[in-house]
């Protein structure tokens, strides 16, 4: 049995990490799924993923004369390494010096401690500078990479198509090693909405996640950690169960998508989810029902983008005496460019240009920051800039009210700076100089339930199988997005091509392989990762902006819905399930399934 946390969930069966249960009970939705007029299972198998980042895991460690370790290392969340080292080596953080860096490319991997609590020991025994960088190798063969998965889906329907029953089991290898599980709870944070996906009106459901140790990679996070396994096989078994049914996978899932309003702080109802709409613009522009040549399929695939909650997250913001403004944050750049997007929402809380704005990476005067995860940094960093800009906007207005010998109720906050009630115009910068010393402001914010917001992604594919070799080529894909408020289109549009590469990697190339528990695609010839060349052409289509969402995430979606849209327009031509990484001797060595419906 394994050692557990007082957060562990653990089964009474062996070698189990944690099993993290929702939902009904097994009678209510064994009751449900019996009673259902059509009911279905399939059981879908995905591979180990590495993230791919550019920049290796690496760190340096160096002891000052006065036995305090100053650290440099490529790890996204600095006040969870502390944890890790108070826990594992007993460092105090007054006896840490962390050192912040940019990060050469994240995508969940950069959370975790790897090296570095071995490289303080030996700095610490040898009394000298420890540097470890892990070659790709070693990356491939010890770093932590997304959990393979087993996951079974079990469905009831009515007779019109309406899902009244789902049960997702998905069985996580969790590889070795009690402590590098990714959190205390040793669970990934999207099993449960990764096992409803993106119909969340289902009346029963239950959601079983299963953490098993195995002798192989420890895994850790990656994009969507926990739900792009159940949310690719959720989407692929929608389609088998509409060609069992005789029906089109597009109106099945029409029928099924979310249709009730969105809760609001106030309880009143809330803007509704346009799920159809993204599933039917996606499949206008792939022309999912038009006439196709023969080895030509297309797929679709729908999927819930959300941001995780999390605890508390802190930032410092200063009007320095000159007007510039800088923004303190230990938020760490990992590549998304989310720095860029701190000053474009500082500069558009003051209205002022951009090179007026400083964003300084710190830990000083900060007590705790959760750190970079779960696609909830822009928008929760973003209300935490609204709340500092306005507490500052009052005090120099104060500051401005005091000056000319007026009730701060004269003075009122305008693009740029301060408008008296006689007409005077004052800039920032005028009324940060009536202050004796810079002005500042330090928030520490914890999350609250209207932080978190769910949109809707569809995306399309179009590929070409030869039937002869089993090649699969992908033509074309379209991507469609519910939006709220999108601070940088550029950066936006990174997050979706990024998210399609990842998303069919994971669908046709990607994947460790073992051998009795051994690595053996333990190099970059062995383990393939897409490049700008396997890049089909994408079209990118956003809804006009839902602005009552606020900002909404991006960065955990597209990958999950763009292996299954891959996949099920495979499953459009060769007529049977197919498991990824889809290969050419797989395609070729299937029995066919009966083709039925479109």
């Amino acid at each position: 049995r394994a050692w557990k946390t007082p957060k562990q969930s653990v089964a009474d069966y062996p070698n189990c990490v944690s099993n993290p249960v929702f939902g009904a009970s097994t009678g209510e939705v064994e009751r449900a799924l019996a009673e259902a007029h059509h009911r279905f299972e399939h059981t879908f198998r995905t591979p180990v993923q590495h993230q791919g980042y550019i920049e290796p895991h690496a760190c340096l460690v160096d002891l000052d004369p006065h036995g305090r370790a100053h650290i440099w290392a490529s790890n996204k969340a600095p006040f969870l390494l502390l944890d890790y080292l108070r826990e594992g080596v007993g460092l105090r953080r007054d006896e840490v010096e962390l050192h912040l860096l940019p990060l050469g490319g994240d995508f969940g991997g950069k959370g975790s401690f790897m090296d570095i609590p071995l490289a303080y020991v030996l700095s610490r025994a040898s009394g000298r500078p420890v540097k470890m960088v892990m070659t790709y190798a070693e990356e491939l063969q010890a770093a932590n990479p997304r959990h393979a998965a087993v996951v079974t889906v079990k469905s009831g329907f009515d007779e019109n198509g309406k899902l009244v029953a789902r049960w997702t089991q998905s069985v996580y290898n969790s590889g070795a090693y009690a402590a590098f599980k990714p959190a205390l709870d040793a669970t990934l944070p999207r099993v449960r909405s990764g096992g409803l996906g993106a119909y969340i009106d289902v009346p029963v459901w239950r959601v079983d996640g299963h953490m098993v140790y195995t002798n192989t990679v420890p895994c850790g996070h990656m994009r969507a950690p926990g739900g792009a396994q159940p949310i690719h096989a959720i989407e692929c078994h929608m389609d088998l169960c509409a060609r069992a049914m005789g029906m089109d996978p597009l109106e099945l899932r029409l029928i099924n998508a979310p249709r009730h309003p969105r809760a609001t702080p106030s309880g009143e109802d809330g803007s509704r989810p346009r799920a159809r709409e993204v599933l039917q613009v996606a499949a206008e522009a792939i022309g999912l029902h038009d006439p196709r040549p023969d080895g030509v399929g297309r797929g679709i695939a729908l999927v819930d983008v959300a941001n995780s909650p999390a605890t508390d997250y802190t930032a410092a913001m200063i009007v320095e005496r000159s007007g510039r403004i800088v923004l303190g944050t230990p938020i760490i750049e990992q590549g998304s460019g989310m720095l860029t997007a701190f000053r474009q929402m500082v500069g558009e809380a003051f209205s002022i240009p951009l090179d007026g704005i400083s964003i300084e990476q710190t830990m000083e005067g900060i007590e705790y920051d959760r750190g970079v995860g779960g696609s909830r940094i822009t928008r929760i960093v973003g209300r935490m800039i609204g709340v500092l800009a306005e507490r500052l906007q009052a005090r120099l207005a104060s500051l401005v009210a005091a000056e000319f010998g007026l009730d701060p109720s004269h003075i009122a906050v305008v693009p740029g700076g301060f408008r008296i009630s006689d007409g005077r115009f004052l800039t920032v910068g005028e009324a940060a100089s009536l202050a004796e010393t810079d002005v500042a402001e330090l928030l520490r914010y914890e999350p609250r339930p209207e932080d978190s917001v769910e949109t809707f992604t569809a995306i399309a594919a179009e590929v070409h199988v030869d039937r002869e070799t089993g090649h699969v080529d992908v033509r074309r894909v379209v991507s469609a997005h519910e939006v709220g408020r999108v601070i940088n289109r550029t950066m936006h549009q990174g997050q979706i091509e990024g998210g399609l590469a990842q998303g069919l990697g994971y669908a046709l190339m990607e994947g460790l392989r073992f051998e009795d528990g051994r690595v053996v695609t333990g190099n970059l010839h062995e383990y393939k990762l897409p490049t700008a060349a396997d890049m089909p052409p994408l079209r990118t289509i956003r809804l006009d902006p839902d602005l009552s969402l606020g900002i909404t995430p991006i960065g955990e979606g597209p990958n999950c819905a763009a292996s299954a849209a891959v996949v099920n327009a495979i499953v459009d031509v060769v007529a049977h399930q197919v498991d990824i990484p889809v290969t050419s001797e797989a395609l070729l060595g299937a029995t066919p399934m009966p083709r039925t419906g479109c």
